[in-house]
């Protein structure tokens, strides 16, 4: 029967130890799964920034243009009513001048 016990008390530490082995080989994986979802976690605010800095410069970029395309705009509407507004005061001159001509 001593066979026996020293076979099963064998057996106990082997199962310990593979426990025990187990045990660490789980919480390496654990750890390195934790250092990859950190790492992965990481990298997604890094692009997710990115990408929010990328798209308030386009955002500044498109209202510039939007400004610049309505001073344009403003630019061009007051040069025409200034041209509109010369064309009437040259016909007014015109008639002050044709009712001079008429009263003298």
């Amino acid at each position: 029967m001593a066979p026996y016990i020293w076979q099963i008390i064998i057996g106990i530490i082997a199962l310990a130890g593979g426990l025990g082995l187990g045990l660490l080989i789980r919480r390496k994986i654990d750890k390195q799964l934790v250092q990859n979802a950190q790492s992965r976690a990481e990298s997604i605010l890094k692009e997710a920034e990115q990408e929010s800095r990328n798209t308030r410069k386009e955002a500044e970029l498109e209202a510039k243009d939007i400004r610049l395309k309505a001073k344009t705009e403003t630019d061009r509407e007051v040069a025409e009513k200034q041209k509109e507004l010369q064309a009437v005061e040259k016909r007014l001159q015109v008639k002050e001048d044709n009712l001079e001509k008429r009263i003298n």
